[in-house]
C-alpha cells in the first residue's frame, strides 16, 4: 500500500492544500489516517483517502491512471478514463523580453494568450508552436527550437 503526501494530492486535485488541512483537523486522526514525515509533510494513509472520497472532498470521478498515486486509487475507485488537456495550435505574434512567455494567437483566429515556454530566445513571430491549458495558463508543449525559428 502505497502513502500519499497532502501536497501532491492538491496539486493533483487542483484544491487548494488548506482546504485538505482544515478538514484533516477536524475529521482524521493523527496516527491512524496521516503522519508527519522528517520533512514535517503530513503523509495521508489509505484509509484516509478513503474518507476523503466519502465526504465528497475529492471527485469520485477521478481517473486512477492519471494521478500520481495510482497505485492507491486505483483499489479504491473504478471509473472511466478521463481526457488530459488538449494541444492547441498558437502562431507566435511577439518574443517578449520576459524569457519565459511568449505572445501567440490561435492559429484558428479566435485570441490572444500567453504561453509559457522554457526559454523564448530561439522563438520568432509566425512561428506555428502548441500548447495545452493547464489550470489558468497555458504551457508550451514540444520540443525546443533547436536554432533560431527552427523546431525538427
Amino acid at each position: 500500500m502505497k502513502n500519499v503526501s497532502e501536497e501532491s494530492i492538491a496539486a493533483w486535485s487542483g484544491i487548494k492544500r488548506g482546504v485538505f488541512a482544515k478538514w484533516r483537523k477536524k475529521n482524521l486522526s493523527k496516527n491512524a489516517d496521516w503522519t508527519p514525515d522528517k520533512k514535517g509533510r503530513v503523509i495521508y494513509t489509505q484509509s484516509a483517502i478513503e474518507k476523503l472520497l466519502g465526504a465528497a472532498i475529492l471527485p469520485k470521478e477521478l481517473d486512477a491512471n492519471s494521478s500520481p498515486w495510482a497505485d492507491v486509487m486505483g483499489d479504491i475507485v473504478d471509473t472511466a478514463k478521463k481526457e488530459g488537456p488538449s494541444e492547441r495550435e498558437f502562431i507566435v505574434c511577439k518574443v517578449p523580453k520576459n524569457q519565459r512567455i511568449l505572445l501567440c494567437r490561435e492559429a484558428d483566429g479566435n485570441g490572444a494568450a500567453l504561453v509559457r515556454v522554457k526559454d523564448n530566445a530561439l522563438f520568432t513571430p509566425g512561428m506555428k508552436i502548441k500548447a495545452r491549458q493547464l489550470g489558468s495558463s497555458l504551457n508550451y508543449s514540444g520540443k525546443m527550437p533547436c536554432a533560431r525559428g527552427i523546431i525538427r
